[in-house]
């Protein structure tokens, strides 16, 4: 099973950790100590690219070239604990 292999490397390493893997197309999952609380950042990431190569794939962002984020779209937490409603935008 994928988990027990993913829980071996991470022994063989010396370390440990988690992954939750869902198939986007179907209700397929690997989850190793999935339950666990993450560091937003290590998460984050993930969604990011995600969002980046679905635009390429409809065709909004060419991966050849360089992206430009205009500074004054950036968005900053007015709470930590706060939902996305909560972001404002900084100019």
């Amino acid at each position: 099973m994928a988990e027990e292999s993913i829980h071996a490397v991470f022994s063989r390493a010396g370390c440990d950790g988690s992954l939750c893997a869902l198939d986007i197309d179907g209700d397929g999952s690997v989850r190793v100590n999935a339950a666990e609380p993450a560091v937003p950042a290590s998460v984050f990431k993930v969604v990011v690219a995600l969002e980046v190569h679905r635009q390429a794939e409809a065709g909004l962002i060419d991966l050849a070239e360089p992206l430009r984020i205009d500074p004054a779209l950036r968005l900053i937490w007015r709470d930590e604990a706060g939902p996305p409603e909560a972001c404002a935008e900084v100019g």
